[in-house]
């Protein structure tokens, strides 16, 4: 994720706006209805008091002065989160060559991020499954699912990986514009539900959420600066980011400068754009893609997954927000491929 020249703390007015977002998590929990399966039910049960006191304290840390290891290591613009603090976001592992790692990080196989939807499922970017776009990566012998995962640098007991059966990309996706980048990953099994590491997420269907000016935030093990390429983070991190404008972003995104480089996307309501605009410093970058954007978008403003990483101009650059696939648009199509192929 992108990145933040100034001091590395968090500004006490970001650590407050995260402490908003952890409590509509708490009180949407405790008031929401439970209609979903027992799988749901489980997670939603899950984010109790305790539970989300962690994360709170999590955002303490992030207050207080950083370690060395975490100065190393973290979203530039983030904090690295608390162990337990994301349960559904899983970490997908190559396992090929895909150039992506450089010779200085061997003992690297995360390549792109995914959220826990169901207990056979995961979102993610469909780029990531695409020959086209990384050679190899369409072999799903290649790949491992990592799940309850936090530090890659260490064997954890905890850590469960399951395999792919299935891809199912967005009838929509075009790689040549960037559009529909959306997928469904099956696994062979479900998880162990190692409370409380593992947990599914519920994902927005209201195709309106987010809107511009909306605060989110952005999860992910990829690169916590755009260079080096190849040197994405061992502990996951997140970042708070702010929705902007579809027009302003298809404007930034239009120029003709920018279309030379990156070629001719088309970004619409299809498109969720956020970051730290325009000055730029907070972002998703390599590594990221198919990473959850989470929003408040529930009925009781509880945080869902509204859109995944997908592509942007560098990392965190000034006047350029980083651009997300609209989960909510999609919606339906996500519920119906996991009825269908369950």
């Amino acid at each position: 994720m992108g990145y933040k020249k100034s001091k590395v703390t968090l500004r006490t007015s970001e650590a407050l706006r995260f402490i908003k977002l952890v409590v509509q998590i708490k009180l949407a929990n405790e008031v929401l209805p439970q209609t979903r399966d027992s799988w749901a039910q489980y997670y939603t049960m899950g984010l109790t008091s305790a539970f989300i006191l962690a994360l709170a304290l999590a955002v303490t840390v992030a207050i207080a002065k950083p370690t060395a290891r975490s100065r190393l290591k973290r979203v530039v613009g983030g904090r690295p989160y608390l162990e337990v603090g994301y349960p559904f976001s899983v970490s997908l592992w190559y396992m090929g060559d895909n150039n992506y790692y450089t010779a200085e990080t061997p003992d690297r196989h995360h390549t792109c991020g995914g959220s826990l939807v169901a207990p056979k499922w995961v979102l993610t970017s469909a780029a990531c499954f695409d020959d086209n776009f990384l050679p190899g990566t369409g072999n799903l012998s290649q790949w491992k699912v990592a799940l309850g995962m936090y530090d890659q640098r260490e064997a954890e007991e905890h850590a469960e990986f399951r395999t792919i059966t299935e891809v199912f990309h967005l009838p929509q996706y075009n790689l040549s514009e960037s559009y529909g980048d959306l997928a469904l990953l099956k696994l062979d099994s479900p998880p162990e539900w190692d409370c409380p590491r593992v947990f599914t997420v519920n994902f927005n269907d209201k195709p309106d959420c987010p809107q511009a000016n909306q605060e989110c935030l952005v999860l992910g093990w990829g690169q916590t600066a755009e260079a080096p390429f190849g040197n994405g983070s061992y502990v996951p991190n997140y970042a708070m980011v702010t929705v902007q404008s579809i027009a302003d972003c298809a404007a930034a995104y239009g120029a003709p400068d920018v279309k030379a480089l990156i070629g001719n996307v088309v970004i619409d309501e299809n498109n969720v754009c956020a970051g730290n605009f325009p000055d730029g410093g907070v972002d998703a970058c390599n590594g990221d893609s198919g990473s959850p954007l989470l929003c408040p978008c529930g009925d009781y403003g509880e945080l869902q997954v509204a859109a995944t990483v997908s592509y942007g101009f560098g990392c965190a650059r000034p006047g350029f927000a980083g651009v997300y696939t609209r989960v909510g648009l999609y919606a339906s199509w996500i519920k119906q491929t996991i009825a269908d192929n369950n």
